[in-house]
């Protein structure tokens, strides 16, 4: 481990905004069955916390990284996990669903620009070998975050549809070290109207119009595969245990947070560039393989190789964002990047559907090979970057 990048107690600080980055729908998905019981409310209605938990992110991330541009970095992450531990809290004292809903909605806004500016003050404060460290690291944490989340939320649930939403006071907690310990040095000196004359020029630039599509393709595949139609697929092996459907992801987020960790010393060997071609080839073979299994224990296989290819592809692609971008819109293209993200997530259950709907499950995996393939030929035609850290 690079002990001289962890010793740094601003990078600690960077991850503890993480942790809450990824809490969400995570934290609370397994309550879903007890909210629909406790507001009467059909299983397609309780569908929709995810959805609206996410909307604001895809419409506002935008807006708060060219507002961060602006004014700083901490000026919009306080407000936000105040706002995300709040609103998210506040869910306990509810008793009507659209109230319910509502108060998703306020959490999702606060959650909206925490997911892009981790890695943009990352990427402020590291650069070179320590920059592609910091993000591996916070990689590592994101991939563990997102493994614990969904089962403390299990045992949450256990004694009651709303103990979950106790977890978003841990926002307002980590609000504090943020507001009188985190250093934002970054200042931008451009009015609004050169910085946005400036940040259309750098939008069209295709390698990083090449970037947002890798991330769009990227979680088309893991929420059109993973997520969505792995259970499915699981419950037609038939294993109904959803401990077992949960076990999938969980080895997915283990493996991605060991390869984030050794991103760095994978980095001395192989350019970024490589290591983006290696994860979505890894994704393409986890998909196929998936077709042709038929014990479902050999799955863990397959969720593995995906995890090895998930733990390298994200902090890569960002650690190149960050080098091809000017640093006054760092933060623009960072939360750009997120909603890049967020649109995959938000409409991958959709398309995969489809498929799934005229060509049966395995269309699905299917396609997220193909997915991949295109991702491959992107990063060979327009991203350029080959360099070793």
């Amino acid at each position: 481990m690079d002990n001289a990048v962890l010793k740094n107690k601003q990078l600690w600080l960077i991850f503890s905004i993480t942790t809450i980055a990824v809490m969400g729908v995570a934290s609370f998905m397994a309550a879903y069955p007890k909210i629909a019981d406790h507001f009467e409310v059909s299983p397609d209605r309780v569908a929709l916390i995810s959805t609206i938990f996410t909307l604001p992110g895809l419409l506002l991330t935008p807006i708060f990284g060219v507002i961060a541009d602006k004014i700083g970095r901490k000026q919009i992450l306080v407000p936000a996990l105040l706002l995300f531990g709040i609103a998210g809290s506040s869910i306990i004292f509810v008793n009507n669903f659209n109230l319910f809903l509502a108060c998703i909605f306020l959490q999702g806004m606060g959650a909206a620009p925490l997911g892009a500016l981790n890695v943009t003050l990352i990427s402020d404060k590291f650069s070179g070998s320590d920059r592609i460290a910091a993000l591996g690291y916070n990689g590592t944490i994101l991939n563990l975050s997102t493994t614990i989340y969904p089962f403390l939320g299990g045992i949450l649930a256990g004694f009651g549809w709303y103990y979950p939403f106790f977890l978003p006071l841990l926002a307002i907690i980590v609000m504090f070290p943020i507001l009188f310990f985190l250093k934002d040095e970054y200042s931008n000196k451009l009015n609004f109207s050169d910085y946005f004359s400036a940040f259309s020029s750098t939008l069209k630039n295709k390698k990083v119009l090449a970037i947002l599509s890798i991330a769009v393709i990227t979680f088309l595949i893991l929420f059109g595969t993973l997520i969505s139609f792995l259970p499915f697929l699981i419950a037609g092996m038939g294993i109904k245990n959803p401990i077992f459907i949960g076990l999938q992801v969980a080895t997915m987020s283990v493996m991605a947070a060991i390869s984030s960790s050794q991103l760095k010393r994978i980095n001395k060997y192989l350019s970024q560039k490589q290591l983006l071609l290696i994860a979505f080839i890894l994704y393409g073979i986890s998909c196929f393989l998936v077709i042709f299994l038929e014990q479902p224990w050999l799955l863990f296989v397959s969720s593995s190789i995906y995890g090895i290819g998930h733990g390298v592809n994200i902090p890569s692609l960002i650690s190149i964002l960050s080098q091809t971008v000017p640093k006054e819109q760092l933060a623009g293209f960072m939360s750009l990047h997120r909603a890049s993200s967020l649109l995959g997530q938000t409409t991958a259950p959709i398309i995969f559907a489809i498929f799934y709907r005229s060509f049966g499950i395995h269309s699905t995996f299917i396609l997220g090979a193909l997915l991949a393939i295109l991702a491959v030929l992107i990063i060979l035609f327009f991203i350029n970057h080959n360099q070793k850290v």
